[in-house]
Formats: C-alpha cells, sequence, structure tokens
C-alpha cells in the first residue's frame, strides 16, 4: 500500500468520523430542545395546576364563609323559633291568675283569706286538673289540701275561702295554684305571679313538697 492511499483513507476516517460528530451534536441539540420544551411544558401546566389550586382555595375560603354565615343564620332562626314556641306555650299560662285577699275573721279573730281564680281571656281555653293548694309558712294548711276545682273554663271567675288557725299571721299564709293547659303542660302560678312549669327548678323547695306530697 503506497502512502499516498494511506493518506486517503485517513482523511476519509477524518471525515467520516467529522461528519459522525456533527450528525451526534445536531442530535444532541435538537434532544436538548425537546427537553426544554417538556421542562417549559411542565413548568406552565404547574403554573395553572398552581393557579388552579390557588382559585380552588378562594372559591373553598367564600364558601366556607358563606356556610358559616347560614350555619349562624339558621341557629338564630333555631333560637328564635324556640322563643317563640315557649312564647306560645306560655300563652294560655300567663292567662291564668289568682288574686288573694284577707276578707274577714273567723272564730277567735282567725284570718279568713279569699283565693280568686280567673282564666282571664274571653277566647282563652279551659285549664284543667286545676288545684289549690293553701300554705302557712313553708307548710301546707286545713282540708282538703289541695282543693280539686276540676276544670275552670275560659272567662271564668271562682272564689274559695279558708280560714286560719287563730294567730297565724296573714302574711305568711296562701294559697298557690296547679294546672294543665290545653297542650298538656303543668303549670304553678302562685298570686299576681309568672307562671312556672310544675317540672321548674326554680319552684320553691315547699310548693315542690306540697305538690309531691299530695301527688301532684
Amino acid at each position: 500500500m503506497s502512502v499516498e492511499f494511506s493518506g486517503e483513507i485517513t482523511a476519509i476516517a477524518t471525515a467520516v468520523l467529522a461528519v459522525f460528530a456533527i450528525v451526534t451534536a445536531v442530535f444532541a441539540i435538537l434532544a436538548f430542545r425537546k427537553q426544554s420544551r417538556e421542562v417549559r411544558d411542565q413548568a406552565s401546566m404547574l403554573k395553572v395546576q398552581s393557579d388552579q389550586l390557588k382559585e380552588q382555595r378562594t372559591i373553598n375560603q367564600k364558601q366556607t364563609e358563606v356556610l358559616e354565615l347560614q350555619a349562624g343564620e339558621f341557629r338564630a332562626s333555631q333560637q328564635e323559633r324556640k322563643r317563640e314556641a315557649e312564647e306560645r306555650k306560655r300563652a294560655q299560662a300567663e292567662q291564668v291568675h289568682i288574686a288573694l285577699q284577707v276578707v274577714a275573721k273567723g272564730r277567735g279573730g282567725a284570718p279568713v283569706i279569699e283565693a280568686t281564680v280567673v282564666n282571664a281571656h274571653e277566647r282563652q281555653q279551659p285549664i284543667y286538673n286545676v288545684k289549690l293548694y293553701w300554705f302557712r309558712g313553708t307548710e301546707g294548711c286545713g282540708t282538703p289540701n289541695p282543693e280539686l276545682l276540676g276544670t275552670v273554663l275560659n272567662w271564668a271567675r271562682e272564689s274559695f275561702r279558708r280560714e286560719f288557725p287563730v294567730g297565724a299571721n296573714p302574711a305568711e299564709c296562701g294559697a298557690f295554684l296547679v294546672f294543665r293547659d290545653a297542650l298538656g303542660a303543668d303549670w304553678v302560678k302562685a298570686a299576681d305571679g309568672a307562671a312556672v312549669s310544675a317540672d321548674s327548678e326554680f319552684l320553691p323547695d315547699f310548693v315542690k313538697t306540697l305538690i309531691r306530697r299530695n301527688g301532684g
């Protein structure tokens, strides 16, 4: 092999290697560009997702605020309806009254007290299982006790008298009323006082004792 032919082979090989290197570089550039586009696309997608999450958080916050407002309005509405129901429940009981008056002196100057029961409204429904409890101090007084009045009709006014022991202080003597309204609720009414539910913890102990002792 001549030196001239060997040189040609070397030149050709060098040229081929150069072309291969160029082709490799081109593919590398194309791959890099493709990878860059994919990275940019992913970054763009992540930004879109981030914006969507941010928007969703904003929507969720607004929905939470709306739900909290609605819950507050609902609680207020429930409380208002409960208050109105309590007022309706008390309406009949508040129209029932008992008034006490010392009207005479009995044997030996014993005080005689009159209790007047009024179912006070023309359109009022009757009250039922009406009982009049007489007391002196914190004890029941006289018989029968309670006096069983049964049903008191609307717009009715009934009076009852009881003679107390000689020497009794009229200021410590009196009566209270127990009755059931048209809805089936039991109430206690003191002289010229507000109606109190018969199972209320605010009833005086002696009232609870008298009611319990005499079967409610």
